[in-house]
């Protein structure tokens, strides 16, 4: 799943798996969730770096400290700046202290403190000279590249590095917690979304949500889908489908049902599915994002953006 972190044990049990041969690598990607292709790079890895068991042990227990040096080689490097960063919600202007970004002017950042969570563009950046204030913590990466395809409200590639579910999130999320999946309830039906066993007041905000476009984002990597809609925040949403069936649905948002959110997210899947059968280069896995969200952070954020348009006949 692009944007998720996996850990060396789980990465290993996989390759293992592939590499005995009595599966097919797509069909333990298919069971697990992932892309084909991560598979492989991991397997391509994995053989690469398979002479190293054999080495000095005493050099391999120099390895993490080697790694760890040349992180604190890359944090002394990075120039401690002071940043004016101006937060439009609110229309104020606060100064942090900065030293693992290269920031410029008109990025967007996340910070501690009292505007923790909520966005906010530099204005000016400068040396620190001893300073100290509350710290940026992230900053947008606003660098995409792809092919993108029209799709009414949201622009869908099928590439998996044009627009991973992590650099999304950078755009419109403090660093948070990967969203787990949600506990094994009644499957939920795509193609009857309007029986959905929800108060009717919930279906009808999200209802509202949907069609106000505040859905921003959806990728849909092997059966597990990722999405964020706007609600009093940016919410991440979760679930799993295959035929047809929507199972293990999650929200991060305090509520313990099915929200409004999960509706949204569940009628623009719904919708995007439709324009994606339509293609006839059509891939399973595919990312969606909405079009004012794209423009704002991917153009409007990046002067040095460069867009390049091609129509096609049908």
């Amino acid at each position: 799943m692009a944007g998720t972190q996996y850990s060396a044990r789980y990465k290993a049990k996989l390759v293992l798996e592939a590499l005995r041969g009595e599966k097919e690598s797509e069909t333990i990607a298919y069971e697990n969730g992932i892309n084909p292709n991560m598979l492989r790079k991991w397997k391509q890895e994995f053989l690469e770096k398979a002479s190293t068991v054999f080495e000095d042990s005493r050099e391999a227990e120099k390895t993490p400290i080697r790694k760890e040096a040349s992180l604190k080689e890359a944090r002394d490097q990075m120039p401690k700046t002071i940043v004016r960063v101006f937060f439009p919600s609110c229309s104020r202007t606060y100064t942090y202290y900065n030293d693992r970004f290269p920031l410029q002017p008109g990025d967007r950042v996340f910070v501690e403190g009292s505007m923790a969570g909520v966005q906010g563009e530099v204005l000016t950046a400068v040396p620190a000279n001893g300073q100290e204030a509350p710290r940026v913590l992230s900053a947008a990466d606003v660098q995409v590249s792809g092919t993108f395809l029209q799709a009414r409200s949201h622009l869908l590639t099928f590439d998996p590095a044009a627009l991973p579910y992590q650099k999304f999130l950078s755009w419109v999320l403090p660093p948070v917690p990967e969203l787990a999946e949600g506990p094994e309830s009644a499957p939920i039906r795509l193609q009857d979304l309007e029986g959905l066993e929800v108060p009717e007041r919930i279906f009808s905000r999200g209802a509202d949500y949907y069609r106000d476009g505040r859905v921003w984002y959806l990728q849909q990597t092997g059966t597990v889908v990722r999405a964020v809609v706007q609600g009093t925040h940016p919410y991440p949403v979760r679930f799993s489908v295959q035929e047809g069936l929507v199972r293990r649905l999650n929200c991060g948002c305090p509520c313990e049902y099915v929200c409004k959110h999960q509706v949204a997210v569940l009628l623009q899947y719904k919708k995007l599915l439709r324009r994606i059968q339509d293609i006839p280069e059509r891939q399973e896995d595919w990312t969606a994002a909405a079009k004012p969200v794209f423009f704002s952070c991917a153009l409007d954020a990046n002067p040095r953006a460069v867009l390049r348009m091609e129509s096609k006949t049908e």
